[in-house]
């Protein structure tokens, strides 16, 4: 395996949040054998193995991508002729890096997240400005998003308002712009209000952006946000990294799982109640291979594909049948399922289990769970109607 595809293999393992060990990568970005799932604020969308594109859920501003904006409760297939090598949902958007090589986003576009020069919204793809080859790419719920090249090299394009580019101002862009500081990275991380984090090949982490709550892990919560990249403290190793709403956890290179930031409804995982400057260690003894987060929950897998979630619970996120409104401790999905990769969204979860099926569980109001209902809230894991 050359250098570029270890490179890309640890990309893809870390964004993908894949139960496969990121020390010895076995896939590439591109590989196309198994199905893919990302999970937005409203909507929620999947790659077949061949790479074709379907989105389920709320439809607003064009976000499944259909040339409508009509909500579908199974998964529609994006317009086009194009294949994916990954995808990634955002608020009322979404982007994806397509087989040619191109970046291409629909949907929702006020801030400039399709990255295509304009802020109109497109209900079909549109190819990102620059031409630039991405590897790995995050749609954030707070209308950004960041993309790695094949070098490593992050550039992120979108709302700015809390330096959330990276690139030492508060301006947005309609097109990508570099990350300042010339780091390089194998993952990196989109999270909502404004927070994104990214991991250095060495396993460093590195977050900008918001901070009020202290959700950069540098140590302080007396700065409101950095414009450009900050060493998260502790001098730890992450093999995962996933920025959530005032929090961001990750997983340690020894499996354990670390959360900083706000500990609202149990953010952190470990029944914190003072925000977390500096990385603190989820409850318990489990170890992970992969985390995800996003707005007031997080989840996260075991090397042997056991999902467990903690946090807000108030609409069936964490999925473990319960309707609790919260849980600060990690508590394991139900259902006994085994799954390959999470992607958690707004009070949703959805995840590919080991023989390529995808099941999600939590907010279904439009539709996000896709399985064919919308209304009703979904407190386990439900099979979605993918083609």
């Amino acid at each position: 395996m050359s250098l570029l595809s270890a490179r890309l293999s640890v990309a893809a393992c870390l964004v993908a949040a894949t139960v496969q060990s990121c020390d010895t990568p076995t896939r590439s970005v591109l590989d196309t054998a198994v199905p893919r799932v990302s999970t937005g604020v409203f909507h929620t969308c999947a790659l077949t193995a061949a790479g074709v594109a379907y989105c389920w859920g709320r439809g607003l501003y064009g976000a499944l991508g259909t040339g409508d904006s009509t909500n579908s409760a199974t998964p529609v297939r994006v317009s086009g002729v194009l294949t994916f090598a990954s995808i990634s949902a955002g608020y009322d958007y979404t982007c994806a890096i397509g087989l040619d090589q191109v970046t291409y986003c629909w949907g929702a576009n006020g801030s400039g997240q399709l990255g295509n020069a304009t802020t109109t919204p497109s209900s079909v793809p549109v190819a990102v400005s620059g031409g630039r080859a991405f590897h790995a790419i995050s749609a954030s719920p707070s209308n950004h998003v960041c993309a790695l090249d094949a070098s490593g090299a992050a550039y992120c394009w979108g709302a700015n308002s809390e330096g959330q580019l990276g690139n030492g101002s508060t301006d947005s862009s309609a097109t990508p712009i570099a990350v300042s500081g010339g780091l390089t990275f194998v993952a990196i991380t989109a999270g909502g209000f404004g927070t994104t984090c990214g991991i250095t090949p060495a396993g460093a982490a590195y977050c900008w952006g918001r901070n009020g709550a202290g959700e950069s892990g540098v140590g302080n919560d007396s700065v409101w946000y950095f414009t450009t990249p900050m060493a998260v403290a502790g001098a730890l190793a992450f093999r995962s990294v996933s920025t959530g709403i005032e929090h961001a956890c990750g997983v340690a290179t020894d499996g354990r799982a670390y959360c900083w930031g706000s500990p609202s409804l149990g953010n952190l995982g470990n029944d914190a109640t003072a925000n977390a400057l500096v990385p603190q260690p989820v409850f318990g003894n489990l170890t992970f291979a992969a985390v995800t987060g996003s707005w007031y929950h997080t989840c996260a897998l075991s090397s042997g594909g056991a999902a467990f979630c903690w946090g807000a619970n108030i609409v069936g996120a964490l999925g473990n049948g319960a309707t609790d409104s919260s849980a600060s401790r990690p508590t394991p999905v139900a259902g006994g399922l085994t799954f390959r990769s999470l992607s958690a969204g707004d009070y949703r979860t959805c995840g590919v289990t080991s023989n390529g099926t995808i099941y999600c569980w939590g907010y279904n109001a439009d539709g996000e769970v896709g399985d064919g209902t919308a209304g009703n809230n979904r407190y386990a894991p439900v099979l979605v109607q993918l083609p």
